[in-house]
């Protein structure tokens, strides 16, 4: 059974509709995306969500504190990862996550990179 899972939320991307910040924080009806994503995870049973930040990081962090449509129990859940080089090329994003993986190293890539996303952890 899965029970961990890896947000990559670092990058700038490409804007969704006419939304300026973060494109996880795009509204979805009355709901971001992320809010979405984090209720279906727990939802799933998921026990530990990591969350990658960068660009405008502090913005994602806030919103989902400061969130009511997300439990206390499910932000306690939440871990938050900064990539300092979110602008730098593919090759310098990937990061090793030994302390969220019990079982030993994971090392995550943007989605846009031929390798894969995470490790199973």
């Amino acid at each position: 059974m899965i029970t961990r899972a890896l947000i990559l939320a670092a990058g700038k991307g490409i804007a969704v509709g006419d939304h300026p910040g973060p494109n996880c924080l795009a509204m979805v009806g009355e709901t971001t995306l992320i809010e979405r994503t984090l209720a279906l995870l727990d939802a799933l049973g998921i026990r530990q969500i990591a969350i990658t930040v960068g660009w405008r990081g502090e913005e994602l962090r806030r919103a989902i504190g400061e969130s009511t449509r997300l439990a206390p129990v499910l932000k306690r859940k939440i871990t938050f990862f900064d990539n300092p080089g979110w602008d730098r090329p593919t090759g310098f994003r990937c990061r090793r996550r030994d302390h969220f993986s019990p079982s030993g190293p994971c090392w995550s890539w943007p989605s846009e990179s031929p390798r894969p996303r995470c490790c199973a952890i």
